[in-house]
């Protein structure tokens, strides 16, 4: 009986340090961390950029002559023409979600170096021409304004995702949103008048899309759903249509 008590006794402690062992190494984060958002982990799995063998995030360029996307961590630029394919970029780190400029002569696209993700904007030969990098952030989500006078993006800089913009001319970037209950991603502008759709999350509040109307500065809901991850938006310049990816169905 003796032995048996101190088998148990040896398992249960056993058990004790396992678990201890366990919940000491349960992730937190790897990125630069987001305040308002808990779950680290489905944060960088489902918002963050991922590594593909075959093409992902394709964007045709203004002309529709060419088609930029993302491939083996890099950029690539497909001729329809020639039916062909051509790196654009030849970096050690991964390089994603490439957004043509509305002139169609530069592309910006997130590089995420494993521990941090920064903007880059680059013409057609692959030259670094603005680098968008706040300091112990994450950056993500690049979207040139239908005029060219922004690139709108998501930047954890103040502690929570939130939609940012940078001014080409001076070369300042300046915060649109402010939270502190969740995060605001992918800005979609359209117009010029400065309007733009958004994606809000919130951890137990359904996910959202927004619409900033920059006529009369107002922001309105326009639709939502629970836990909405990997959600993509785009519009048409005018912003009258919205193409999006909800659940399994394309809408």
């Amino acid at each position: 009986m003796t032995q048996c008590i101190s088998a148990r006794f040896l398992f249960v402690t056993i058990l004790i340090s396992l678990t201890a062992h366990i919940a000491l190494g349960q992730f937190s984060n790897r990125y630069p961390k987001v305040d308002t958002y808990r779950h680290h982990i489905y944060l960088e799995a489902f918002e963050f950029p991922f590594y593909s063998n075959g093409p992902v995030s394709p964007v045709a360029s203004p002309d529709g002559k060419t088609i930029a996307f993302s491939a083996f961590g890099w950029i690539w630029i497909y001729d329809k023409s020639q039916k062909s394919a051509s790196r654009l970029t030849n970096s050690g780190e991964m390089d994603f979600l490439p957004t043509w400029s509305a002139s169609g002569d530069q592309i910006a696209f997130v590089r995420d170096t494993g521990r941090e993700t920064f903007l880059l904007i680059v013409d057609k030969a692959g030259n670094e021409v603005v680098k968008i990098d706040h300091a112990n952030s994450s950056e993500l989500d690049p979207y040139f304004s239908p005029d060219g006078k922004y690139l709108y993006y998501s930047s954890s800089v103040e502690g929570t995702f939130d939609i940012w913009r940078y001014e080409f001319v001076e070369g300042k970037s300046e915060r649109l949103t402010a939270v502190n209950d969740g995060m605001e991603l992918r800005p979609v502008p359209f117009g010029m008048d400065g309007s733009y759709f958004f994606i809000s999350k919130s951890e137990g509040v359904a996910d959202r899309i927004k619409l900033y109307d920059g006529r009369n500065k107002t922001t309105a809901t326009i639709d939502e759903g629970r836990i909405l991850s990997q959600l993509w938006i785009d519009t048409n310049a005018a912003g009258d249509q919205l193409a999006l990816n909800w659940s399994n169905t394309l809408t």
